[in-house]
């Protein structure tokens, strides 16, 4: 039996880390001006907040 580390993509770890101890992560959705994304593969974290505070609740 093998064991796997899986986490959703709110954990923020480093890539490095990801890559280290091959953990997979799985990109959350992200509603942002009413349009969605995957977390992490079509919108950044840099991106996200620095669209954040223009966005629409």
């Amino acid at each position: 039996m093998s064991i796997r580390v899986v986490t959703d993509s709110t954990c923020d770890l480093p890539e490095p880390t990801v890559r280290e101890h091959g953990i997979t992560v799985i990109p959350l959705f992200i509603n942002l001006d009413d349009r969605g994304y995957l977390d992490g593969l079509e919108l950044s974290r840099e991106e996200f907040y620095r669209r954040l505070p223009d966005s629409n609740p």
